[in-house]
């Protein structure tokens, strides 16, 4: 397997790396595609496998929805027209 180009991986996601943090995220990055590989190679079918059920798909069918202003009715909180919750995530001093 090739090494991580992380300059590039750090361009791409828009990511400031440090010098000091490079190596280890490349041995990291390494290691995860490394335990992906093993993953997708023990999960492909063995002929002891090909015994698999076939998926069923239900039909599609129109039903009736949930009426909208009942629903915002029974809400805490709305906000025009929309459920309207707290916050969950605060903001960065920078504003990201």
């Amino acid at each position: 397997m090739k090494d991580f180009d992380i300059e590039k991986v750090s361009a791409l996601s828009k990511l400031e790396i440090r010098d000091s943090e490079k190596e280890t995220l490349r041995r990291e990055m390494n290691s995860m595609v490394t335990f992906a590989n093993k993953v997708k190679t023990s999960a492909q079918y063995t002929p002891a496998s090909k015994n698999y059920t076939k998926a069923v798909l239900r039909s599609d069918t129109v039903s009736q929805s949930l009426d909208r202003e009942a629903l915002l009715a029974q809400a805490p909180q709305t906000k025009n027209g929309y459920i309207s919750v707290a916050r969950a995530v605060k903001e960065s001093e920078d504003g990201v």
